[in-house]
């Protein structure tokens, strides 16, 4: 379970990346996927923190891997494993789609920003 996890985890990063984030070899990383040596209780928990799941999520423990991380839509659409595609109220997000809703909500955020820092120079003043 926990080499599924990495390799999902790991998505188009290489084992080196990882490795080397992580301060091991990447041959250690990669025995760690492959099932062939098991962490110790420390470099799981580096795992974890570098993938920002559970260190229950890496083991198989529980389904949801989420430590409270923004959700990246784009990311998602990148490391996906198969051929679902993420969906909003049931209606699927491609990538075209995905981007189109990045740049307007990114537009929305910085308008919101501005407006923020507008109250905050009334308020100052």
């Amino acid at each position: 379970m926990l080499g599924n996890r990495l390799k999902k985890l790991r998505g188009k990063r290489t084992q080196s990346d990882v490795a080397k984030a992580l301060g091991i070899t990447r041959s250690r990383y990669s025995h760690y996927e492959n099932g062939r040596n098991e962490p110790d209780t420390e470099m799981l928990q580096k795992l974890a923190d570098y993938y920002n799941v559970t260190v229950d999520y890496l083991l198989g423990n529980e389904e949801t891997k989420n430590k409270n991380e923004p959700i990246d839509l784009m990311k998602i659409l990148q490391d996906r494993d198969n051929d679902e595609l993420p969906h909003i109220d049931g209606v699927p997000i491609d990538e075209e789609t995905a981007k189109i809703l990045y740049y307007q909500l990114k537009a929305f955020k910085e308008k919101l920003l501005e407006e923020m820092k507008e109250k905050k120079r009334e308020i100052s003043a």
